[in-house]
């Protein structure tokens, strides 16, 4: 080989490699396969071996037009490397708006640095896995910024996954959705949705008849409905979540069994905070601190319709419109119910001497132990401490109740209801009703 012949190769070498950098110098990374970036007026589908722009660019690449973003980014997805087993990365670099749904394929890291804007009128979720039907597995979607264009749409959801198993959404800011925000379905399993901010949509998190999902430290607030949902479903748990100004904050639903609420703060609802409703059993309601919007409607901690097997324990309900806690409501006995170690202060907004402190109605089986129930307003609100009515074989033990309206325990129908040890002060009616 000649010296010019030497120099002509290296030089190339060395080109290709700072035309490489140049590309790092824009934070676009060598571990992600594809790089998903706009450039100038078009979007390219960068290769992560080779640097070359597989997709798009402004000589529409692989036969895919450079002016739709949605169109590169499905390519990029379209073509990871068949029959993988293993996660291959998917970076959308900037700001896109998308006129179509992305689909997920199985075995994908989508990671955005950036901005991704549902267009006008599209009424599609922005992601969803790619058989909805068959269902996929290894799923993750990591940071940045999920606009779904509400106040333009009539439909859609943000993060939509069907029969997927293995998902991992970390990390991101969804807003403005017209339905939920996240919706993971359809017999999904082993779920994690962690760190995630989330304003203005329908529902927050929404687990329905899936299987071993967790909803941690995320930030959820300005929803119409529901903060987070489990409907249906075994083994969730609900953690470390803060959910402000929402219709409700956290709900199980429909037969869920097996999860656990365990210290979330929720404030500014104008329904029930917390509720247990419709058959579900072996649920853990804990250290959760809950309070609502002033003079709304709604309990602090609602557990009713066939609901049993359910421990409410250590919880501090303060302000809520209505009743603190309420055990059994609705159609259906609840049963085998243990409320323990809470403390309910002030509530009864809504209308005084109207609501209760802790009410158990319609149940049997059920402890109510070591409840601190408190009125320290210079007008009470809250009308009896602790009112059982219609419920049979229940302990009302070791509770303090001060300064209530009325009653601090009162007893209204229903047989073999022990109170005992039960310490009732300054409550204006006296300390034990029965009638």
């Amino acid at each position: 080989m000649s010296e010019f012949q030497r120099w002509s190769s290296e030089h190339r070498t060395i080109r290709a490699a700072r035309d490489w950098n140049a590309l790092l110098d824009h934070g676009l990374e060598k571990s992600a396969s594809y790089i998903i970036r706009k450039n100038g007026s078009y979007y390219e589908a960068i290769n992560g071996s080779t640097g070359k722009i597989d997709y798009g660019g402004q000589n529409n690449a692989g036969g895919v037009s450079g002016t739709d973003a949605a169109t590169v980014i499905q390519a990029a997805l379209n073509n990871l490397t068949s029959g993988r087993t293993w996660k291959e990365k998917v970076l959308l670099k900037g700001d896109f708006e998308l006129d179509a749904k992305i689909a997920i394929p199985s075995f994908t890291l989508i990671e955005i640095q950036g901005r991704v804007k549902l267009a006008d009128n599209v009424n599609v979720p922005i992601l969803e896995n790619s058989d909805t039907v068959g269902g996929n597995t290894e799923i993750e979607i990591r940071s940045g910024e999920i606009d779904c264009n509400s106040a333009n749409q009539t439909s859609g959801d943000g993060i939509h996954l069907v029969k997927v198993s293995k998902i991992l959404i970390k990390d991101v800011y969804l807003h403005h959705v017209k339905q939920r925000a996240i919706l993971i379905e359809g017999e999904s399993s082993d779920a994690i949705v962690k760190g995630c901010l989330i304003t203005d949509a329908e529902r927050g998190i929404d687990f329905l008849n899936s299987d071993q999902c967790i909803a941690d430290a995320n930030l959820i607030s300005n929803m119409s409905a529901h903060g987070i949902i489990f409907q249906g479903g075994s083994h969730g748990s609900i953690t470390g979540n803060v959910i402000t100004g929402s219709a409700k904050a956290i709900a199980i639903y429909n037969g869920a069994e097996h999860v656990s609420v365990v210290g979330n703060y929720a404030e500014g609802t104008t329904e029930d905070v917390i509720g247990v409703n419709l058959n579900c059993r072996y649920i853990v309601v804990a250290d959760n601190v809950v309070t609502s919007t002033a003079g709304a409607s709604g309990h602090g901690i609602d557990i009713r319709d066939g609901s049993y097997f359910v421990t409410v324990k250590g919880n501090l309900v303060y302000f809520t419109g209505e009743h603190g806690i309420v055990i059994g409501a609705g159609s259906n006995f609840a049963y085998y119910i243990n409320v323990e170690g809470n403390i309910v202060v002030n509530i009864g907004q809504k209308a005084a001497d109207t609501y209760h402190g802790i009410w158990l109605r319609n149940g049997w089986n059920n402890l109510i132990c070591g409840n601190i129930v408190i009125d320290n307003q210079g007008s009470p609100t809250i009308k009896d401490g602790i009112y059982v009515e219609n419920s049979s074989i229940c302990s009302i033990v070791n509770n303090l109740v001060q300064s209530v309206y009325e009653n601090g325990i009162h007893i209204d129908g229903g047989s073999r209801v022990i109170v005992q040890g039960n310490t009732c002060t300054r409550n204006s009616a006296g300390a034990i009703g029965t009638y």
